[in-house]
């Protein structure tokens, strides 16, 4: 049921027009039928072989994800570009796909493809490299990504990436951490004149309202 929550809910975001949460969760059920994900789950050794899989996925993701904060944004972030569908915002990339993560990801899991399903299904055979290769494909596929994406944000440098919020909008964080990061803390927003900044101050006011509320 949880699963087919998330679903839901990732399916109402992209399709809005024409999916709640609800009718996306009940439409991952019945499709989950169709795939039969329990069949995975049969035997002890089939569950460990799966599971130890997922790391084919789950490697270049994390070097991508590592290097995009650390190298590429350099622990950066615009928290208001996240929440905004303009397509000039920073996370709109190209027709709201990231290509160069996209890319890098796909790229560099594809390789311990075939060792994968060897070692799912036995009665697939592999050479002996893929197979060495499946087995380090967490460390390969990591580094290989964290590459490639370095390399792919070089030649075409992602919008906007390095620059953050002028000032804490959601009050994320605390007075020191604010300074340290060189934004105007929460508290000190309508104290300071900060020009073109009025739809913050909405926002402030606004959260300000919420949380008096809440109290």
């Amino acid at each position: 049921m949880g699963n087919s929550f998330a679903a839901g809910m990732d399916l109402a975001g992209l399709f809005p027009k024409f999916l709640t949460i609800k009718r996306g969760a009940l439409l991952c059920a019945l499709l989950s039928w169709a795939v039969q994900p329990w069949e995975f789950y049969n035997t002890a050794s089939v569950f460990v072989a799966v599971a130890a899989s997922f790391s084919v996925f789950l490697g270049p993701l994390t070097g991508i994800m590592i290097v995009d904060y650390f190298v590429v944004r350099r622990q950066r972030v615009e928290l208001s570009q996240l929440y905004t569908g303009s397509r000039d915002g920073s996370y709109w990339y190209t027709w709201g796909i990231h290509w160069r993560a996209l890319a890098a990801w796909v790229i560099c899991f594809v390789p311990a493809m075939p060792g994968m399903v060897a070692n799912v299904n036995q009665s697939v055979t592999v050479s002996d490299g893929l197979q060495k290769y499946f087995l380090g494909n967490y460390l390969f596929g990591f580094a290989e990504a964290a590459v490639l994406y370095t390399v792919l944000c070089l030649i075409s440098r992602p919008k906007n990436a390095g620059l953050q919020d002028s000032v804490d909008m959601y009050g994320t964080f605390d007075e020191n951490q604010a300074r340290n990061k060189g934004v105007v803390p929460f508290e000190r927003v309508k104290d300071v004149d900060i020009p073109g900044e009025e739809p913050v101050r909405e926002i402030v006011e606004g959260q300000e309202k919420i949380r008096y509320l809440r109290e």
